[in-house]
């Protein structure tokens, strides 16, 4: 999947494709993010946080901040990622 800056309604995106996720950094009203975006057997899976250090697939997982987003398909997961980097940008950066 490769998200674009008109499905996250964002200013800038970059994306990083590693061996065991895809790693996004957006530009959103002034706001950066971090997103990993991860596959399972039967779903796909992301988490989205403010950026820190480390930005490697598994140090995405363990950052103890950030949303898990989980969905059965691509489209309801990049609705429900805008969703969580809302309540992200109201619950920590304010």
């Amino acid at each position: 999947m490769l998200l674009t800056n008109e499905m996250l309604n964002a200013k800038k995106v970059v994306h990083y494709k590693k061996e065991e996720c895809d790693i996004y950094i957006i530009e959103k009203n002034d706001e950066n993010y971090v997103l990993g975006i991860y596959r399972g057997n039967n779903t796909v899976y992301a988490k989205v946080t403010l950026p820190f250090v480390r930005w490697e697939c598994e140090s995405i997982l363990y950052y103890p901040f950030g949303y898990f987003v989980f969905a059965e398909d691509e489209n309801k997961l990049i609705e429900k990622i805008k969703i969580k980097m809302n309540e992200l940008k109201s619950n920590v950066i304010g």
